[in-house]
């Protein structure tokens, strides 16, 4: 008993001292201000550590309407340390926030506006239902930090298609509406354009909360683009399970976002100290209403506001497509229709001898072909005849260079890559002692090669003479330190001279073009094909519109491809590219059937045979298949890189396009240069070259790249206009500038006259353009170097058909109706396909948010853009081009071969 009173009393005495610290914990104690607040009203309050308040909200939720509640809030005077807290209750969801809100923990904002998310449709039921708003108020801070706090109901939270809209956010006020798609409509496009330059993201989103409408989370889900001035993302209802979805707009506090053109330049800023905001209060009382100025850390203004209008329109259906795909079909298979018209007609005209003028010229020689083998080689008792043939006087003894040749046989009255300069001599016997020979004559350059009576080996080409003085060639060879002078007039040389390689070895050496053509596209197609494909998988589950380069202002989704447009504008290349071939094919067939009556016509005049009677140019058609092949894989390769278009698979769209240049290169010089044209792998290896090239300069356009490719486009132009200038009958090795500083000890200023007037001033013209060219590139150092690299091309192309054009003319050669008729063509062609080529409609060299601003309406049947249109246009121009080469020379079918001469 003692022991129980005992401990009463010391519990009451526990009480008894525990009392005063129970009062002073409860004085510590915030208390709780309770306010029913009402929509539209600013209520200002102050809060520390012991005052905190709590806003009742409540509203009426229609059942079939979606209704918003935006909050927004002030406090000038919250600190980092102590910031004001905002926590936010609704019926499914909670939000909260800090005043000041900090940003990429560099930029401090002293308001927040945020769109709570609002009740689904389903959670409704089907009659009107009250909702509560519960929003907290607190801080930790021992002073009174005083805010403002104003809710209200979001007027048009539910936009209407078609409807234009104004509207404009801050870093620290985004916004968000919702649209649903009309009934019918399965296509919608969200416009948005402003004025201002700011950083913007627009996202779209599937309804439900939480909504991501913050500068870190806005790219966490949807489909978004980057904005400074332009935007527009289409969406089908397929994307949405309920029909409807979320249009987020979020300003970034810095341009970081929209101005990066490199993923390397995309780095994190070091976190920086606390800027303290000097608003006052009248300041943060308007702030309300219109955005204050914040700075960074280092005092530079930064964009605060940013103004924009959209509009959410209809998109082109499905069944919309089918006029825009099925007429650009029908418009190229016009080009089919058409051509096999013209031969239609050409057949009826010739009463099916479509080669009848060949035919009828070798029939009225005396000296008629030798006939062929199957291979296209001639027969062996033609061979015989041939070889015992003598040289006739005032030609010259060729003995074609093998520059590039690898599977072909030393050429005809040759055993080297020398020309004889002196009068040719009546005895070739020695130059015909390998005329049938079949092995690889790269570099050679036999000892036994013939040579001048001075005992001298003539290394280049001979060149005509001014008035009564003769040129004198001045090229020696490398071992020799003996040299010509001689005052003899040298001759020009004819294709008769250029083409004394056995047909059917030139033949095997031009097919190969293609089959190494056709090897190379597959190994390099294959892999392109699936890395697109993987790029739009990629873009599908990110949502992330920013890496691919599209003119979203006229992108016209077809499945998976988000640009289908823009892939199915290339049909024109694959299906000019297929009348080519076919259109080069029946070529073939038609010189193997004059070839064939050629021979027939020699064995029935038993005439003494000649190489010089063979009429024409020689016809290879080798490079004219990987010509058609080429155009084709242009197609495929381009319509690949526009499944998604970026700076790292920009090469995709390019490298056929340099592949083309360089084989209408090598077919105009093949032409006149039968024998001694670059080999296949040696031109493989050059546009191999190239793209590396290309490459590098994209991905490493530095000063020292610039420099380096300057000085190696100026060595390669000079070495090119050399073995133009020269026909390819000059030497490149270490003997060349003793062969030089020979030249001058001897002739002295006479060793730079020209030997070609006409040729060296065209040449001279041309150099200075690429030299133009190459230091305008190194002094601007352009972005888009693959752009750059394929001007040069291009610009060399005009200028090398230009080139063959005024030497054709000159030399008294006619340019049929049907050329003429194709030039003029590719001239218009290329004229408003270069036209719309500069006017891009988006720039992989730029940002992202950049490249958009350059984005274009479409231009034709509201389908295509101006860069289809290019597509139609250089696929035209390109075919007609190749009809100029494939007709140019169709005037010399009937004129034999020693009488055609060589430029």
């Amino acid at each position: 008993m003692l022991h129980h009173r005992s401990g009463s009393r010391l519990l009451m005495l526990a009480a008894f001292l525990a009392l005063p610290v129970a009062l002073v914990n409860c004085q510590m104690l915030s208390s709780v201000e309770q306010v029913s607040g009402r929509f539209n009203q600013v209520y200002r309050g102050r809060v520390n550590s012991s005052v905190n308040y709590l806003y009742v909200f409540g509203f009426v939720e229609k059942a079939n309407a979606t209704q918003a509640v935006r909050v927004h809030v002030v406090s000038s005077s919250a600190g980092q340390d102590y910031p004001v807290l905002f926590v936010v209750r609704q019926q499914r969801s909670i939000l909260s926030f800090q005043l000041p809100q900090i940003l990429e923990n560099e930029y401090y904002y002293s308001e927040v506006a945020r769109t709570l998310c609002p009740v689904e449709r389903s959670s409704k039921g089907v009659a009107d239902k009250n909702q509560t708003i519960y929003i907290d108020v607190s801080s930790a801070s021992a002073r009174a930090v005083p805010f403002l706090l104003n809710v209200t109901l979001v007027r048009a939270f539910m936009l209407q298609v078609g409807q234009v809209y104004r509207d404009s956010v801050t870093p620290s006020r985004p916004k968000y509406y919702r649209v649903a798609f009309p009934p019918g409509v399965r296509h919608l496009s969200i416009i948005v354009e402003s004025n201002d330059t700011a950083c913007m993201i627009v996202s779209t989103q599937s309804v439900g909360c939480p909504v991501y409408d913050l500068v870190r989370n806005v790219e966490f889900t949807g489909v978004y683009q980057t904005m400074s001035s332009k935007a527009e993302i289409t969406l089908g209802r397929h994307d949405f399970d309920n029909e409807s979805f979320y249009i987020v707009f979020v300003m970034k506090p810095s341009q970081e976002h929209c101005s990066f053109t490199r993923l390397k330049d995309l780095q994190p800023k070091a976190p920086s100290g606390p800027y303290s905001s000097n608003m006052d209060s009248r300041a943060a009382e308007d702030a309300l209403a219109n955005a204050t100025e914040i700075r960074g850390p280092s005092g530079e203004v930064v964009f605060t506001s940013k103004s924009f209008v959209f509009t959410v329109v209809q998109s082109l259906d499905r069944g919309q497509y089918l006029l825009p795909v099925f007429g650009a079909v029908a418009f190229f298979l016009a080009f089919h229709l058409i051509a096999f018209l013209i031969l239609l007609v050409h057949w009826k005209v010739t009463g099916g001898n479509s080669d009848g003028d060949g035919e009828a010229a070798c029939a009225n020689v005396s000296l008629c072909c030798p006939r062929l083998d199957g291979n296209g080689g001639t027969a062996e008792g033609s061979r015989q005849r041939l070889n015992e043939k003598p040289q006739p006087s005032g030609k010259s003894t060729v003995e074609p260079a093998s520059y590039g040749s690898t599977v072909d046989g030393k050429p005809r009255g040759a055993a080297g890559d020398r020309v004889s300069l002196k009068h040719p001599r009546s005895d070739t016997s020695g130059a015909g002692a390998d005329a049938n020979s079949d092995t690889d004559d790269v570099g050679s350059g036999s000892d036994d090669a013939p040579t001048d009576d001075r005992g001298v080996d003539g290394g280049g080409v001979g060149g005509e003479g001014d008035g009564g003085d003769g040129v004198r060639h001045r090229f020696v060879d490398a071992d020799d330190d003996s040299f010509i002078d001689s005052d003899a007039k040298p001759h020009s040389l004819f294709v008769s001279d250029l083409c004394q390689k056995r047909p059917a070895v030139l033949r095997n050496k031009y097919r190969l073009y293609y089959w190494y053509l056709i090897i190379v596209s597959i190994f390099y197609g294959l892999p392109v094909v699936q890395l697109v494909i993987t790029y739009q998988q990629i873009l599908r589950i990110s949502g992330n519109q920013d890496i691919c380069y599209y003119n979203f202002y006229c992108t016209r989704p077809l499945g998976v491809i988000s640009a289908f447009n823009n892939v199915f504008s290339n049909i024109g290349y694959i299906m000019l590219g297929l009348l080519f071939l076919g259109l080069t094919r029946r070529r073939d067939l038609l010189d193997r059937r004059r070839r064939n009556a050629a021979a027939a016509v020699a064995d029935e005049s038993d005439s003494q045979s000649d190489h010089r009677c063979l009429l024409g140019i020689p016809q290879h058609f080798g490079i004219f298949y990987s010509m058609g092949i080429a155009l084709i894989m242009e197609g495929i390769m381009s319509g690949c890189y526009h499944v998604c278009p970026s700076y790292s698979n920009f090469q995709f769209d390019t490298a056929y396009m340099y592949v083309l240049a360089v084989l209408c290169m090598l077919k105009i010089y093949q032409t006149r240069h039968p024998d001694i044209n670059a080999s296949a792998h040696v031109a493989c290896m050059a546009m191999a070259i190239v793209i590396f090239v290309s490459v590098v300069g994209v991905v490493y356009g530095t000063v020292f790249f610039w420099a380096a490719f300057t000085v190696f486009f100026i060595l390669s132009s000079l070495f090119l206009t050399g073995e133009v200038y020269y026909m390819g009958h000059w030497k490149v090795n270490v003997g060349l500038f003793r062969r030089f500083y020979l030249l001058i000890s001897s002739q002295g200023i006479r060793c730079f006259k020209p030997m070609y007037k006409d040729r060296m001033v065209i040449l001279v013209t041309a150099n200075l353009i690429n030299w133009t060219i190459a230091i305008f590139g190194a002094v601007r150092q352009p972005q888009d170097f693959n752009s750059f690299l394929l001007y040069i091309f291009l610009v060399n192309l005009l200028m090398y058909i230009a080139f063959y054009v005024v030497m054709k003319v000159r030399s008294g050669e006619k340019i049929r109706l049907l050329t003429t008729l194709f030039v003029v063509a590719s001239c218009i062609t290329w004229a408003a396909g270069l036209y719309f080529f500069m006017q891009r409609p988006s720039n992989w060299a730029k940002s992202p948010a950049d490249s958009r601003t350059l984005n274009q309406r479409c231009l034709l049947l509201d389908f295509y853009d101006i860069h289809d249109i290019w597509h139609f246009l250089s696929s035209m121009s390109l075919f007609f081009s190749f009809m100029v080469l494939l007709t140019l020379d169709d005037d010399l079918v009937s004129t034999p071969r020693h009488q055609i001469p060589v430029f």
